[in-house]
């Protein structure tokens, strides 16, 4: 019930504890199984559930924890830790250290993020263009019978004497910019995510918890952090966004619900949707004016 409760938190990253939880609900009922103290019913008990939990996610010995990443198991249900939780808990300074994870298995997950962190770096992350929706195209204003518009470039006869000006200044530099010294090294990118990813990994930890409360300040280290690893961060936001899981979703349902009864069945999709936000961000609005009167003299 504690990792169930941790885990369906919604104001403070969820997804990167999950791999620790597993591994420690595991330890916990093999503890269980192999005490000889123990009452026999509660190690029966204990004995199937650890059976469930290893065909829900895998028995995490050595080396099976990434090969079973994703796998399908029995009954055609998804095998062994999400990746996207190994990736996030590798990404999380709290849990950057990969504890419960074995060390072959943390090898590949680095190995991994640095490959992502090259095909970042190599390719960037361009937003795609938006088309036109239909309907809303550009009107072109159309050529006048009579007037003809010459494909290419513009002759030169065309051009203003100001314009035939600039264009003389920028050819006198137009072989300034493939010049390079060479005898300066060349850092390749995979050298240069190497070095920032090291360098993340040697950042201090975090502590998950303290006097007994989630750090929600996972995202307040990035906020201060992001520009000394621009790389990681671009993976950190894409995966450190990711809850856990459904709880947070199921409480909008549930909202929902509870605002739309059969006494009020006539409100509008506008006015539900105002309520159910306001029901959620009313608790940040009094943070923030608790913040601004503490702020005042």
């Amino acid at each position: 019930m504690v990792a169930q409760k941790c885990l369906e938190g919604e104001y403070y990253v969820t997804l990167s504890l999950m791999p620790y939880m597993i591994s420690k609900i595991r330890d916990d009922l093999s503890a269980i199984v192999y005490d000889e103290d123990e009452d026999p019913t509660i190690v029966s008990l204990a004995r199937r559930m650890l059976q469930e939990h290893n065909t829900h996610w895998g028995s995490g010995i050595p080396g099976t924890v990434w090969l079973e990443a994703g796998t399908i198991g029995p009954r055609n249900r998804p095998k062994g830790y999400p990746k996207a939780a190994l990736f996030a808990a590798a990404l999380d300074p709290r849990t950057k250290n990969l504890a419960g994870i074995p060390e072959p298995d943390r090898k590949h997950i680095w190995d991994h993020i640095l490959i992502m962190m090259i095909e970042v770096a190599a390719g960037g992350d361009p937003a795609p263009a938006d088309p036109v929706p239909p309907g809303n195209q550009v009107p072109v204003d159309p050529v006048p019978p009579g007037d003809h518009v010459p494909a290419g470039p513009v002759p030169a006869a065309t051009l203003s004497y100001s314009q035939k000006r600039r264009k003389r200044e920028s050819a006198l530099f137009d072989g300034i910019g493939g010049v390079r010294d060479q005898n300066q090294p060349v850092i390749d990118i995979r050298s240069r995510m190497a070095v920032e990813f090291a360098l993340y990994k040697s950042e201090a930890h975090i502590p998950v918890f303290v006097d007994g409360v989630v750090q929600k300040n996972c995202m307040e280290w990035w906020k201060c952090k992001h520009t000394s690893y621009p790389t990681v961060w671009k993976l950190a936001r894409k995966y450190l966004c990711i809850p856990a899981t459904s709880a947070p979703s199921e409480r909008v349902f549930s909202t929902a619900g509870l605002t739309v009864v059969k006494n009020r069945n006539r409100l509008s999709g506008d006015m539900c949707d105002a309520q159910v936000f306001l029901h959620d961000y009313y608790p940040f609005i009094r943070l923030r004016e608790e913040r601004k009167r503490a702020k005042l003299p």
